[in-house]
């Protein structure tokens, strides 16, 4: 799943790298077909994007929590790294659903 979500990210930047090139941007059919692709890819990549700043923040968390000792401190990172878990099984399970699954398989031009 995550090889496929990086494809499609990556398909994403290259749409937007294209739609900023001046020379895509005399050809109106290629800028609707290029906005309309985008469109269709933004939900998935920005549940991704979110998918992955949940990752790091469990990452910052549990590296907190190896090397903090200030009891207040170890305390916040337990209950960010709880909170982050929490988030990123949510994530997880919406990245499964079906219209998620149907973009990443989607055969791109």
């Amino acid at each position: 799943m995550f090889e496929e979500l990086e494809g499609v990210k990556a398909r994403y930047d290259a749409i937007n790298d294209r739609l900023a090139d001046p020379n895509v941007l005399q050809d109106l059919k290629e800028v609707q077909r290029l906005g309309k692709e985008q469109a269709q890819l933004r939900p998935l990549v920005d549940l991704y994007q979110r998918y992955r700043r949940a990752e790091q923040a469990i990452a910052d968390a549990r590296q907190l929590l190896e090397t903090e000792r200030d009891v207040e401190m170890v305390e916040y990172a337990r209950q960010e790294l709880e909170k982050q878990q929490a988030e990123l099984d949510r994530l997880a399970r919406e990245l499964r659903q079906p219209w998620c699954r149907r973009i990443r398989t989607t055969p791109r031009t």
